[in-house]
């Protein structure tokens, strides 16, 4: 069966073209080792490719190759590695020690980013924790919230991601950091162009071309919540209602126009049209402003068809995701092991809507078109 075209999209977003032994052999290097014995390669991630590595001398590494969707080239690798280095160094994180690493692609034998770094020897919290005892859970707990304690021991002068200073341009001279109340210059590290993920999925990073830091301050940060004990909490109320009610619908889709590819076009339309119907009532519309947007009568019933069959899908989506529980695939990804446990569970809900809303053995070939499971 040929791919569907999101499917080969999503597939050509993982692949990587790149020389595996030229990385072994500067894994072993990067050790002290003589060469490479054994290349074992883990279940593929969301955005990598990771194998471990076995060297003569008996020292396993980890090696780590990017996917295109990992992110911005360059920057989301220095960053990766600044900061795990940052964490191990000044706030004293058990993090893997990273031996090598590479941030240029094409300049390098390999043929692409890698972070070649020490393997954690022990097991995932996640296999045991189902069978760990309650007083081991609470001692997990407090170390958890003795690192998160060091994390908060250090505030820095910008906002953005963290780099070494020499992979990013230096965009001010008084990029710092303050641990524990004393201001740490000319540490090696420095505050760059802003990586997260919030700012690149759904083609952001292509399409928009805006300025991602580093920011010197933040204008909507919070500084203070006073006047609590005139909210009682335990009433869950939902307060009075807005002066503004008239205008939600209008911020909710500025609020949609830059979700486009998570929430989709059809809603995206349906609230359109809705601000056709109140356009007048705006409180900065004139009476000689007209609406910018104008739809047919066949428009407006395509665009509510549309909208009612997104809705539907989206419920349809939540039901299944309800009944597979820890078995569903978020963002397309499952582990390794639970790998078939989920297929199996898809193919039964695959089942269960083709019972329940396939009408002909047409509905029932076009659900089975576009079922993305398979």
């Amino acid at each position: 069966m040929r791919p569907s075209k999101t499917e080969a999209k999503n597939l050509q977003m993982r692949e990587t073209r790149f020389d595996l032994n030229q990385l072994a052999r500067v894994a072993a290097d990067s050790v002290g080792a003589g060469q490479y014995i054994s290349i074992k390669k883990y279940p593929d991630g969301m955005f990598n490719k990771t194998f471990l590595m076995t060297m003569d001398n008996g020292q396993e590494v980890v090696s780590k190759v990017p996917n295109p969707n990992a992110g911005v080239p360059h920057f989301t690798t220095a960053s990766e590695v600044a900061t795990m280095d940052f964490a191990r160094k000044v706030l004293d994180t058990p993090v893997p020690q990273v031996y090598l690493w590479n941030s240029q692609a094409e300049s390098h034998p390999v043929g692409a980013e890698f972070i070649i770094m020490d393997k954690v020897k022990s097991v995932p919290l996640s296999q045991v924790w189902g069978t760990t005892k309650l007083p081991q859970k609470l001692k997990v707990l407090l170390a958890i919230t003795r690192i998160q304690k060091k994390w908060l021991s250090v505030s820095f002068s910008h906002y953005g991601s963290l780099y070494y200073a020499g992979d990013v341009q230096q965009y001010s001279n008084s990029s710092y950091y303050v641990k524990d109340g004393n201001t740490i210059e000319s540490s090696g590290f420095t505050i760059g162009p802003i990586i997260a993920r919030d700012w690149l999925d759904g083609a952001r990073s292509k399409l928009l071309d805006i300025n991602r830091g580093p920011y010197p301050d933040n204008p909507e940060n919070i500084t203070g919540i006073i006047d609590w004990q005139s909210y009682p909490a335990f009433l869950d109320w939902d307060g009075l209602e807005p002066e503004t009610l008239d205008l939600i619908s209008t911020y909710g889709l500025i609020f949609l126009a830059h979700r486009m590819y998570e929430d989709g076009e059809a809603h995206f339309q349906s609230l359109l049209v809705d601000l056709k119907d109140s356009w007048a009532s705006l409180p900065s519309v004139t009476s000689n402003t007209p609406s910018p947007f104008d739809f047919s009568q066949a428009d407006i019933e395509r665009i509510k068809l549309d909208s009612d069959a997104a809705v539907a899908g989206t419920d349809l989506v939540l039901e299944a995701k309800e009944s597979l529980g820890d078995l569903w695939p978020d963002k397309g990804f499952i582990e390794h092991a639970q790998y078939d446990d989920c297929k199996a569970a898809l193919d039964n809900v695959k089942c269960q809507i083709l019972e329940q809303l396939a009408e002909t053995e047409e509905e029932k070939a076009e659900y089975k078109r576009y079922w993305p499971f398979d």
